[in-house]
């Protein structure tokens, strides 16, 4: 969800396309609302696209500067910080006895940076990598046993980048 998040507003060429495409996922509400959706973010009342987008825009910044194992730029993690403390924690007894917490929000900015918070906690910073493919740069988490992937996904950076190497040849 978070990579989807640092990847929203960035063109993508999907295989077969001639040019790339610019869909602003955040353009307004009723596509936020979808967007939101499919990491179930539903939410009562108006959603406040201005913070959405400047949530987008800090977890951009917090995987660009983690991209190859950096460290985090202090902005950003102040920036995500504060959109995460408007966040309530519940814990609750799951069925196998083991504790859980999940986020409770009443503004779903608060938990969609809940949820980032502990998606970047939990991964490894040095597997988050930019495509290699210049006219792609999407984040990607590498999940490649040797950590070496270069392209967030082999069609159509791979092909086109092996493509394109060919014909300079």
């Amino acid at each position: 969800m978070t990579l989807a998040l640092a990847n929203a507003r960035k063109p993508r060429r999907p295989p077969g396309a001639r040019v790339a495409q610019a869909e602003d996922p955040l353009e307004d509400t009723v596509s936020a609302a979808g967007f939101l959706r499919t990491w179930g973010f539903a939410w009562e009342g108006e959603l406040k696209l201005s913070g959405l987008r400047r949530l987008q825009e800090v977890v951009e910044a917090l995987m660009e500067s983690m991209v190859g194992g950096g460290r985090p730029a202090d902005a950003a993690l102040e920036s995500i910080n504060d959109a995460a403390a408007g966040c309530g924690w519940v814990k609750r007894l799951t069925a196998t006895l083991k504790l859980a917490e999940e986020p409770r929000w009443r503004d779903p900015v608060a938990g969609l940076a809940a949820r980032c918070l502990v998606e970047i906690a939990a991964c490894d910073s040095r597997r988050i990598k930019r495509c290699a493919r210049p006219e792609c740069g999407l984040f990607f988490y590498d999940t490649t046993r040797n950590a070496n992937a270069r392209w967030h996904q082999e069609a159509p950076c791979g092909w086109r980048a092996r493509a394109q190497r060919r014909r300079k040849q």
